[in-house]
């Protein structure tokens, strides 16, 4: 399961969409590297009924989520913007039977430039240290073809802006 990211409150509203937009953009590179993943909805509508912000959970939190979810891993991650203009990506898989992180991954670029790479780069990290028992090994595969950074970027960014009772603003995005 691939929750939403964290980003700094430093890095201001130019980074906002980024919380579900790398989560999102993250999964559907995981999902390329064969990884079988949960909906990323049901995870917000499970959060939303438990109410469990994702970046103050503890350990015990994890373990119940993934419970509820019927996860084997739990992916979080973090963006952290730079300076010129470039950011990092953080990401880590918690391993629900392991009850710790097993998987850590990190990749840099140049923003927007190199967010895509910098993702596929994360995605591969984490999918080939995770045991291969959380890969689809079903024999259609589905191949899902990854939208646009820049496009997923603006969708967030209006997202962010409806939610802060800025319609048109969002609209506009």
């Amino acid at each position: 399961a691939v929750l939403d990211f964290s980003v700094p409150a430093a890095a201001g509203n130019r980074w906002t969409w980024a919380e579900s937009g790398m989560a999102d953009l993250l999964q559907i590179e995981l999902q390329q590297q064969g990884l079988l993943l949960l909906d990323r909805d049901a995870i917000h509508a499970v959060l939303n009924e438990q109410r469990l912000a994702v970046s103050s959970q503890t350990v015990r939190d994890r373990l119940t989520l993934a419970e509820l979810l019927n996860a084997q891993f739990l992916i979080t991650g973090q963006v952290v913007p730079l300076a010129g203009g470039r950011f990092r990506v953080e990401a880590g898989a918690f391993s629900v039977e392991a009850v710790e992180t097993e998987v850590t991954a990190t990749g840099e670029g140049d923003f927007p430039k190199e967010l895509s790479k910098v993702l596929q780069d994360v995605a591969k990290q984490i999918a080939t240290k995770l045991p291969t028992r959380s890969r689809f090994t079903g024999q259609t595969e589905q191949t899902t073809r990854a939208p646009k950074p820049e496009a997923l970027i603006m969708f967030y960014r209006g997202l962010n802006a409806c939610a802060q009772g800025q319609p048109d603003l969002g609209a506009a995005y």
